[in-house]
């Protein structure tokens, strides 16, 4: 009797410790993805117990606000596309570039209408991300430019050929 007592006690500890590990454990747990490009790789790691998003090679280290893990959006060359999430429903995220090369990891300030329904289109000029306006104002659209930095597109889709896919 006395054993079948001790065997209850653990049981019921260790099945205690169980759950609370499986009903905690994913609330903190980190989730990452390597990025591949030519120059090298980037690690992309999640941090849910603050939304932290770190962007990483060896040396350089980058850290955003994410509500997820994103995915990549688009490559180009050393560059990727991501989009980073608010939680929020008033405004879903911005989008970043992100860029490896030999002066290290860099990425383009945020940008965007607040959309999660970006469109990354290939042109004569290059990557250009398309998203409906702000307040269902006409469609925007940046531009990728190689030194990694991102440029508002101040003509219009029309001008570049291209029809508003919203």
């Amino acid at each position: 009797m006395n054993l079948m007592r001790k065997t209850c006690v653990r049981l019921t500890t260790s099945g205690l410790a169980l759950m609370v590990s499986v009903v905690a454990g994913p609330a903190f747990a980190d989730n990452s993805t390597e990025i591949r490009l030519p120059l090298g790789s980037v690690l992309m790691t999640q941090t849910y117990a603050n939304n932290d998003l770190t962007l990483a090679t060896d040396v350089d280290r980058l850290t955003f606000r994410s509500a997820y893990l994103p995915e990549v959006e688009a490559l180009s060359g050393n560059s990727f596309l991501i989009f980073l999430a608010t939680g929020e429903h008033e405004c879903a995220g911005y989008y970043i570039w992100g860029t490896l090369d030999d002066a290290g990891l860099r990425a383009s300030p945020q940008f965007g209408s607040c959309s999660d329904r970006g469109e990354v289109l290939r042109t004569a000029k290059g990557l250009l991300l398309v998203m409906p306006g702000p307040n269902s104002s006409a469609a925007v659209s940046f531009h990728l430019n190689k030194d990694g930095t991102v440029t508002e597109n101040k003509q219009g889709l029309k001008a570049n050929g291209i029809v508003d896919p919203f």
